[in-house]
């Protein structure tokens, strides 16, 4: 790739998300490999042979390296991470791949926004309770205003005067605040539970309620549609495309869905405006 606007060239950009999703090594190489080859928007002619070669692995290996790179990942909407076309030889014989890397910069961009946001709550959490916890000030200061006031009725007044202008703004949250916070918490939970039909006999895990704070408040529309997505029927549709394909990798467990709440819900969105489309 080159890069006009730098003047740089013999480069290659991959979005951080690819090294996130749990890729076998040789797939990630592969694809690194097939970016740096074609970029972004470029398609990569190189043989299975080639790509072998070049990545010091045998041919066996760059199918199964390619037929995960053609999975459908969860973390980026669904979307496999490569296309590839097979287009006939001139002189005839076996088809030869045109690999092509699917665009994934605005599912990395979301990614890395729900981390951050997830990180500065948590900064902002431990903020608050810094600033709850420091101490009052210590009570030598009632002394040293014995020296400045004039008189002990105007010591008192200054007193009074300081402690209202130096008193630091309540940062704690209001106990109503609070309440609305546990309740969207429950409420989240209790969906889920009743989502998978799983009896309510525990509270949730402490990485689960980190997950479910995360998520809080849930709208009461993203509840309708990922409801009637989980609820769908996947009979009658073609399990390897479309659809079909989307309903089989459905999270089947409370953690998993907690783990890709946003993917889920950006799926049942596109699905839900279909069907509201079509009918």
């Amino acid at each position: 790739m080159k890069s006009e606007n730098h003047g740089r060239s013999h480069f290659a950009m991959v979005p951080n998300i690819v090294f996130q999703m749990g890729l076998p090594v040789y797939a990630l190489g592969l694809y690194v490999h097939v970016v740096s080859t074609a970029g972004t928007k470029g398609e990569c002619f190189k043989s299975a042979r080639t790509l072998a070669k070049a990545l010091k692995c045998s041919v066996g290996t760059i199918t199964n390296a390619k037929r995960e790179l053609l999975r459908r990942h969860g973390m980026i909407g669904f979307k496999p991470l490569i296309e590839i076309r097979s287009l006939p030889r001139r002189n005839g014989g076996k088809p030869y791949h045109v690999i092509t890397p699917v665009p994934i910069w605005d599912n990395n961009e979301r990614y890395y926004a729900r981390r951050d946001a997830q990180k500065y709550g948590s900064m902002d959490a431990q903020l608050t309770t810094d600033v709850q916890n420091v101490p009052t000030p210590p009570a030598e200061l009632a002394s040293s205003l014995h020296d400045v006031a004039s008189s002990s009725g105007d010591l008192n007044k200054n007193a009074q005067i300081k402690t209202k202008e130096q008193a630091p703004p309540s940062v704690s949250p209001s106990s109503r605040e609070t309440g609305r916070a546990a309740q969207n918490l429950s409420q989240f939970w209790i969906f889920l539970c009743q989502l998978f039909d799983r009896e309510q006999l525990r509270s949730p895990t402490r990485k689960e309620r980190k997950q479910l704070l995360h998520w809080c408040p849930v709208p009461a529309e993203e509840y309708e549609r990922v409801r009637w997505w989980m609820s769908m029927d996947e009979n009658g549709y073609d399990y390897k495309e479309g659809v079909g394909f989307s309903l089989r990798r459905r999270p089947q467990s409370v953690g998993a869905i907690l783990e890709s709440w946003g993917d889920v819900n950006d799926v049942a969105r596109s699905y839900w405006k279909q069907h509201q489309q079509h009918g």
